[in-house]
């Protein structure tokens, strides 16, 4: 088992390296719970977005409901679903879908975009 200092020095290394390697570290998420419409974005801090997006919406109900674990090839996972979900775009990142089609999209985003390996780790958030 890695010690919690390694992996603390490890993530700093990654974080360091994708600005280089053309890639943003950071999550998907899946942001609902209101019965109305998802969004799906991209964050390096999904907690501080979902506030930012509850003050700007009006929607105080919105939830995280799923994200990715950190990595570097969410920002390009992001756009992936965006473009799989696009036929249910009601504007910008925000989709008339289900919270598990959204979260699907994403699966499939991963697939298609992510290294071997890399996609895997996502995660149910229950808020």
């Amino acid at each position: 088992m890695m010690s919690t200092r390694l992996w603390y020095a490890l993530e700093a290394a990654r974080k360091l390296a994708a600005p280089l390697s053309g890639k943003l570290f950071g999550s998907v998420y899946v942001i609902g719970g209101d019965g109305g419409s998802v969004k799906v974005g991209f964050s390096r801090n999904v907690k501080k977005r979902l506030g930012n997006i509850k003050s700007n919406s009006g929607r105080p109900g919105l939830r995280v409901v799923y994200m990715t674990r950190n990595h570097h090839d969410a920002k390009m996972v992001e756009k992936a679903a965006h473009e799989i979900l696009s036929p249910h775009r009601i504007s910008g990142e925000w989709f008339d879908v289900t919270e598990s089609q959204a979260i699907l999209a994403i699966h499939d985003a991963e697939a298609q975009v992510c290294d071997v390996g890399e996609a895997t780790g996502s995660q149910a958030v229950v808020a």
